[in-house]
């Protein structure tokens, strides 16, 4: 160790002290990072980062560090990575790592949100690199899962507010804060309700039965309100005065205490109830009863004991001739 000698004169008295050695030798040290291209939403998507020390000496101190995305979920790291919520940031404490050789680590993480997601790659070393700073980026593709369709739920606000969705699909959404949030219906029905979560996660609910659902936050965020409709389906979409046709307004019986008041709409007439407070036939055949011409179809939800409904859903047309 090189020792520096330092003269102090004070008082009359002579001191020495020992000052710290500086960097000895270079390193190059470089970081790559790997992921697939795409991933699905809700899948977990693993990135390996290599870090290399082409030499021609030993690297010391070295650290990696994984600087994640937003808005998606931490689910696993390699050995040794230690998470930095404040930088949302996991490190990992390397040592040293010596000329001509490398040292990977990884991290998984699973986004919830279509659209893409940007990992960065960091190494340090204390030893002398004169290609500092080392940096990688890898970006994957977030596609939506068949059926899903997603909302975003933020302190901001909620994007999309409306959600026109075919009867069977399911809702998503995607808490990202940074406050609590909790997604409820509107209407009082008790339909739905995610509870509270805190971000980064998510609520699904499968919509199996038919209406315009209207839903709400927490006080906190007035504005948080959105808006779901799912329409009837009806088959086939035209035919004659003898034809049948298939009108279905749920997949399976609404929950306990909420029924289906479905509505027809026949040519040069008003809505008129058609089937009404449905708590468990989901689906009925309908035969033109009034000619020729055309006739629609909508429906809502009911609390059966009480004053609580949806809207009703937007109408299904039918051409007859």
């Amino acid at each position: 160790m090189r020792v520096a000698l330092v003269v102090v004169l004070s008082m009359g008295v002579l001191a020495t002290t020992a000052s710290p050695a500086l960097a000895i030798g270079e390193a190059d040290v470089s970081i790559s990072i790997s992921a697939p291209a795409s991933v699905t939403a809700n899948s977990p998507v693993t990135f390996t980062l290599k870090a290399t020390n082409a030499g021609p000496d030993a690297a010391r101190h070295v650290h990696v560090y994984d600087n994640l995305p937003p808005d998606v979920i931490l689910s696993a790291t390699s050995e040794g990575g230690t998470f930095d919520a404040e930088k949302n940031r996991v490190v990992w404490a390397e040592g040293t790592l010596p000329a001509s050789s490398s040292v990977s680590e990884w991290v998984t993480l699973t986004p919830i949100h279509p659209g893409t997601v940007k990992d960065f790659a960091r190494v340090t070393t204390s030893t002398s690199d004169p290609t500092t700073p080392e940096k990688a980026s890898s970006e994957v593709t977030v596609g939506p899962e068949p059926g899903v369709k997603y909302v975003s739920v933020r302190d901001t606000g909620i994007a999309p507010s409306f959600r026109g969705v075919p009867l069977g699909d399911v809702v998503q959404w995607d808490f990202f804060g940074p406050s609590v949030h909790e997604i409820s219906d509107a209407h009082g029905l008790g339909l739905l309700d995610s509870g509270p979560i805190a971000p980064v996660n998510y609520f699904r609910f499968s919509l199996d039965v038919s209406g315009e659902i209207r839903t709400q936050d927490l006080p906190a965020f007035p504005a948080n309100t959105g808006k779901i409709v799912v329409p009837v389906q009806v088959s086939p979409a035209s035919g004659s005065v003898h034809s049948s046709f298939t009108v279905t307004w749920a997949l399976s019986a609404p929950p306990g205490g909420i029924v289906e008041d479905v509505q027809i709409k026949r040519p040069g007439e008003s809505w008129s109830r058609w089937r009404h407070g449905e708590s468990t036939l989901i689906e009925d055949t309908f035969r033109p009863d009034a000619g020729p011409g055309t006739y629609a179809f909508r429906s809502r939800l009911r609390d059966s004991t009480g004053d609580a409904e949806s809207r009703f859903g937007p109408p299904v047309a039918i051409d007859v001739t």
